[in-house]
């Protein structure tokens, strides 16, 4: 029960019964080569005054990696799906039952494959590629696809405290 659903100033408030219906699951594994995490949860919402606001909010957060290749070859991946405020500057829903016109769901997606060694017991090496997608359900937040390289090369000297390291962005 609420007596704000809009999040209206004084005098302009409605109150209305909210309904929250939360299923969702989890999954953890660890295995020799993979490892997943998963978290779900779908939040159904149930207005008795006004059923046209009636809605569905995802939450997920989701990762893995691979070893594909034993010592070699690996692969990262992550997913994770929000609800964030479109501005800064408007109203911040208290929680997801709040109505807002200034909340939006993203979905994040990322995988990161990677190669990793040593190169004669004397540097470490690593090579990743960073693709990111960012999309959001409302035009005013804006989309985003980001890849990035990096390479790193490390490793010890003579001198048990110093080491070196040179990486490439």
């Amino acid at each position: 029960v609420t007596d704000n659903v809009d999040q209206a100033p004084s005098g302009q408030a409605r109150s209305d019964f909210i309904t929250e219906v939360i299923p969702g699951i989890r999954i953890d594994g660890n295995g020799a080569h993979a490892k997943l995490h998963l978290d779900y949860q779908m939040d159904n919402l149930i207005y008795a005054r006004d059923s046209s606001r009636n809605n569905l909010q995802n939450q997920l957060s989701a990762f893995g990696s691979l070893e594909a290749i034993e010592n070699f070859f690996f692969v990262d991946a992550r997913a994770a799906i929000t609800q964030e405020a479109i501005s800064p500057f408007g109203p911040r829903p208290t929680d997801n039952t709040s109505i807002s016109q200034n909340r939006t769901e993203t979905r994040t997606y990322q995988v990161s494959p990677y190669i990793r060694g040593r190169i004669a017991d004397s540097a470490d090496y690593l090579v990743r590629y960073d693709y990111t997608d960012q999309r959001s359900k409302s035009d005013a937040a804006g989309d985003s696809q980001v890849g990035q390289f990096t390479a790193r090369l490390s490793g010890l000297t003579r001198l048990t405290t110093l080491s070196w390291t040179v990486e490439a962005i």
